[in-house]
Parts: C-alpha cells; sequence; structure tokens
C-alpha cells in the first residue's frame, strides 16, 4: 500500500514511533479504531508533545479511515484543525501523529461528572472555534474541492493547552469536488446524524446539524443520547430540544450553572441558532460563515458583558450624568451641541425618541443639497470605513460596526447600550444594509451626515491620519511599519519561536503601557481579548504572529511610533 506522494514529507520509521512513545507506554485513550498514545516527538528542532493513533491490525474500516485522514489533513493549515505531524507504515504497524490537545475532548466537560464546569464565555469562544474550523472545510479552496466532516460531535472537538478548540478525527470525511454531488450511506454517530439524510446526497448541511446538536450540547451541559432514560427524564436529541424550544422553554434545560452568567438575549440568539441548525429544510439551515457571524457577535456581547459592568457610584440623576460631558462644555452657557450630541451616542437618552416626543422635523435628504460639502470628509469615513471592514466584504455587519463603536468611545459603555446602538443603526439606515455584508460606507455616511456622531472626533480618536502619498511613499511606509512591529515582537519573543504566547503579551502589553498597571485579572483579559479579536493570526503554539501585532496597530489599537519610542528601539 502507497500513501500520496504529497505526505511523503510526514513519513516516520516504527523505531521513531517507539522511541516517541517510550514503546506504548503511555496510552492516554482509545481511538474509533485503536489506542491513542502520549509521546514527544522532535518536530523542527523543538521537542513536542504529540498524541500518536494506532491502527489495530484486522480493522479494515480503520485502514480507509487511516487513509482518508493523511490525504484529507497533510497540507491543511488552520488553527482550529487539529495538525497531522507525521505518520508511521511500516509492516503491519500503522500510525497517525497528531498535535496534543492537552485539555482533552469537549465532551468530558459535558453532562454529569465533568472535569470543570466552562463558563459561559469560555464555551462561547469554544463553539466559535469549532464552527471557524468547520467553515474552513467547507470553503476550502483546495482544488475547489471542500470536505464534509460526517462525524461532528464534542468528542471529536480537541481543546489545547490555550483552550483553543480544534475539529479532529477526519476519517469519515468525504471530499467534494465544487458543483458535483456524493452518494454516501449515512455515517457518523447516532444522535448526531441529520435523520433526513434519505437520499444518499451528501451536502455541507449535514455537518450543520450535527453542529446544531453540539451547540444544544453546550447551552445544557448535556451529551446527546438517542435513547430515552429510564426514568423519564431531559434526554438530550434532536427531537427533545426542538419540542422545547417551540415551546418556549429553553430556561427549564438551561445548564444551571449558567443561569447567572447569560442575559435572556445570549440565552434566546444562542438558542435560535443552534434550532436553525436543525430545520428539516436544510435549505433553510444556516451557512456556517453565517453560524461563524452569529457566534462572533454573541461572544462580542459577553465580552462587553465581562468588560464593562456599569459603576454603581454613579447617579441616575440625569444632571450627573451631564458631568461626564465636561470637556463638551462653555463656562456658564454650558452643555454645547457638540456635548448634547455625544450625549446621546454614549447611549444615554434614545435620540430618536425625544425627537419625537417633542414633535420636531427634520428635512429629508436631498441629494442635490448633500451635506458632504468637501472630499476631506467623505474621505475620512472612507478610512474609517476600511480600519474596521475587518473580513473586507465592503460592509461593516454588527460585529464589526460594535467594534468601532467600542474603539471610538473614551468610556466604557453598558452591553446593551452598544449593543442597542448597533441594532439602532441597522434600523434607521436599513436603505444602506447590503445583506449579510452589513452597514456600506455610504451608510456610514449618512451617520454622520446626520449628526448623530462628531467625524473629526471619532476620527482623532481612532489614530487615523488623513493624507494624499503616492504608491511609492504608501510602500515606503508600510515596510517601516513591517519593520518596528518585527523588532517589537523579536524583544518580547523570548522563546524565539516567531510568536507572542499570552505570558510574552502580557510582558509586552505591561511595557507599552507603563501607566496602566493593570491588575493580573484585567491583564487576562486584555490578552484574551486582543488574541479573540486577532484569531486569525494566532496559533496554539507560537502565540500571536508579526502579522496580527501589524493588525492590531492597524486597527487603531494602540499608536505604533509611541510604543517604538517608549521601548527605546531604533
Amino acid at each position: 500500500m502507497s500513501v500520496m506522494k504529497e505526505s511523503e514529507h510526514l513519513r516516520l520509521s516504527l523505531t521513531e514511533i517507539e522511541l516517541a512513545t517510550k514503546n506504548f507506554n503511555e496510552p492516554i485513550g482509545k481511538g474509533g479504531y485503536g489506542m491513542v498514545y502520549k509521546g514527544e516527538l522532535c518536530i523542527s528542532g523543538r521537542p513536542t508533545i504529540v498524541a500518536v493513533k494506532t491502527l489495530g491490525e484486522k480493522s479494515l474500516q480503520g485502514l480507509k479511515q487511516f487513509l482518508t485522514e493523511i490525504q484529507l489533513l497533510t497540507g491543511q493549515n488552520h488553527k482550529n484543525l487539529i495538525s497531522l505531524l507525521g505518520f508511521c507504515e511500516e509492516g503491519k504497524h500503522k500510525s497517525l501523529v497528531y498535535e496534543y490537545a492537552a485539555n482533552g475532548s469537549l465532551d468530558t466537560y459535558l453532562g454529569g461528572g465533568t472535569k470543570i464546569n466552562l463558563p459561559w464565555q469560555k464555551r462561547l469562544e469554544i463553539c466559535l472555534d469549532a464552527a471557524r474550523g468547520l467553515n474552513h472545510l467547507h470553503s476550502n479552496s483546495r482544488n475547489k474541492q471542500t470536505i464534509i466532516h460526517r462525524d461532528i460531535k464534542s468528542a471529536n472537538i480537541l481543546l489545547d493547552d490555550n483552550w483553543v478548540a480544534k475539529i479532529a478525527d477526519l476519517g469519515l470525511s468525504k471530499l467534494n469536488l465544487e458543483g458535483s454531488n456524493i452518494v454516501s450511506d449515512p455515517c457518523g454517530t447516532p444522535g448526531y446524524c441529520d435523520p433526513g439524510y434519505y437520499d444518499g446526497i451528501l451536502k455541507k448541511e449535514y455537518d450543520v446539524y450535527s453542529f446544531g446538536i453540539l451547540l444544544f450540547e453546550v447551552l445544557c451541559g448535556k451529551l446527546c443520547s438517542p435513547y430515552p432514560n429510564k426514568d423519564g427524564s431531559f434526554m438530550l436529541s434532536g427531537p427533545s430540544v426542538q419540542k422545547y424550544y417551540n415551546e418556549n422553554r429553553m430556561d427549564e434545560i438551561l445548564d444551571p450553572y449558567l443561569k447567572d452568567q447569560m442575559s435572556s438575549y445570549s440565552i434566546n440568539k444562542f438558542s435560535e441558532v443552534a434550532y436553525k441548525c436543525l430545520l428539516k429544510d436544510e435549505r433553510q439551515r444556516p451557512s456556517m460563515d453565517r453560524i461563524v457571524k452569529e457566534l462572533e457577535e454573541l461572544l462580542l456581547i459577553q465580552a462587553i458583558e465581562v468588560q464593562s459592568l456599569k459603576s454603581n457610584s454613579c447617579s441616575s440623576d440625569p444632571i450627573s450624568k451631564l458631568s461626564l460631558f465636561g470637556e463638551s462644555t462653555n463656562g456658564e452657557i454650558g452643555l454645547t451641541c457638540d456635548g448634547m450630541l455625544r450625549f446621546y451616542d454614549y447611549g444615554s437618552d434614545d435620540l430618536h425618541d425625544h425627537f419625537e416626543f417633542l414633535r420636531l422635523d427634520y428635512k429629508p435628504f436631498d441629494d442635490d443639497e448633500d451635506s458632504f460639502q468637501t472630499m476631506e470628509r467623505v474621505e475620512k469615513v472612507r478610512i474609517m470605513f476600511e480600519r474596521f471592514d475587518l473580513n473586507g466584504d465592503g460592509g461593516l455587519d454588527k460585529w464589526e460596526l460594535g467594534i468601532l463603536l467600542l474603539k471610538r468611545s473614551p468610556h466604557n459603555e453598558a452591553p446593551e447600550e452598544v449593543q442597542s446602538y448597533v441594532d439602532k443603526m441597522f434600523r434607521w439606515y436599513a436603505k444602506y444594509i447590503d445583506g449579510d455584508k452589513g452597514l456600506t460606507c455610504d451608510g456610514l455616511l449618512r451617520t454622520y451626515d446626520h449628526g448623530i456622531d462628531s467625524l473629526d472626533v471619532d476620527f482623532e480618536t481612532l489614530g487615523l491620519e488623513l493624507r494624499a502619498s503616492t504608491e511609492t511613499e504608501d510602500a515606503s511606509r508600510k515596510r517601516d511599519r513591517s519593520e518596528k512591529v518585527r523588532k517589537i515582537l523579536k524583544r518580547f519573543d523570548f522563546n524565539e519561536d516567531g510568536g507572542l504566547d499570552r505570558k510574552e503579551m502580557a510582558s509586552y502589553l505591561a511595557a507599552v503601557h507603563p501607566e496602566d498597571q493593570l491588575s493580573e485579572e484585567r491583564m487576562t483579559f486584555t490578552v484574551n481579548y486582543m488574541f479573540q479579536i486577532l484569531g486569525e493570526f494566532v496559533d496554539g503554539v507560537t502565540g500571536l504572529s508579526c502579522d496580527g501585532l501589524i493588525k492590531n496597530y492597524d486597527l487603531g489599537e494602540d499608536n505604533l511610533d509611541a510604543h517604538f519610542k517608549i521601548l527605546k528601539l531604533r
């Protein structure tokens, strides 16, 4: 038997496997077709803990899965997919070598007798990681082929030492050439399989159903079971969770540990996403790309809730509220027009409700008398728009718009205020919403034209620059910025692995923000927040890459030149 030539660089000898596992001395589990052992191999010159999955000699089905995993995982490079580090095919021995997931599989944290009760934010992060990994498989453009996993379940979601979730066990997966159909028998694990899979045509929606079951497991803290409980108690299955959702009784099956950690909005929204994955009509199920966006929005809300708990010491008296806007007052005259604009901007009150209550009116937009009188204003909004269009699709979805609102505001805002303001902007400027892409650049221009916000203040707060430059100047500036960031990363990359792990990131933040003196709890939150926002640039082993640090400065998170000066780099 031969393995594809493109995988040959991963081939290991049986002697190497035996040395790595100390002659298979430390079993850590049992896979679908053999034992799994912990071992240590030298990868890229570094001792690396690995997991070695062996194939039983008489397992014909396992042999097929063995070849499938080598074929599919070779060349895959995504932080939310388990990495294949090597394989051995020598005589009767066959084994696969993976990166080691120190925190085990997700299913061990759900159901009775769990190791740890994971908090809601951590569960959300894990779900988002898994969604990103599955979306990568579904949208893989290599040779115009996508991958359908066929066995998505909590037991196949592995967690590394930083709690980054990685999809594993692609042995049952199928490659699908774009535009073609795969005819296949039902497969996977009972309870997670799509019950509507009758026609034998394998589609991405098969995985989406399984992912919906996984989401309900995370929400309810129970593992899926296709068989009724003998005592008649709640059993988590597709039909049972659909019944509770349709009867508006989700609070009855919610994991009790989460009840004080979730708002009603989070419960309803997360349940809705999971429920849609199980819809009988597969055409109505969301794509994994859509699910990723929904979970990103939920995580943003949760992050704001953790970060921005309102201070009880702040008076609810409206006059006391106005004292927060001292920078926009003018002696005896009092609060300026700009100050009043900012007052509404911070969600202190509802501008449109007040406008209607006072029976005021305003003249609709007239394109012939458009108030954007200068190209400078247009250019400023364009620069701001491009800065926060993180996925580059030409629109600001709710996640991206929420990030913009957080970054432009010097004050912490309550989560409901930010979310409410985002929802209102989508409602007020509905004609400028481009489907899933979100608010268009022209829509953002209109928000400033209405006077709801102060463009110049926001532009300055975000640390943006407006200047004409040639392509040569731009290229030179980019090279200069890249070199500065590279030197900063090198200063704090203590283990010289090309990235900043969480400890190195904390050292970096403490050095460039000496005036903040962040507590350990606050530092942990800040590091987690940066890793989440810059997730696509974070590797589970090395941490934040140089490109990720560049992106951090490009987003206006910090002032690169100021940091370079603080660190006394040259």
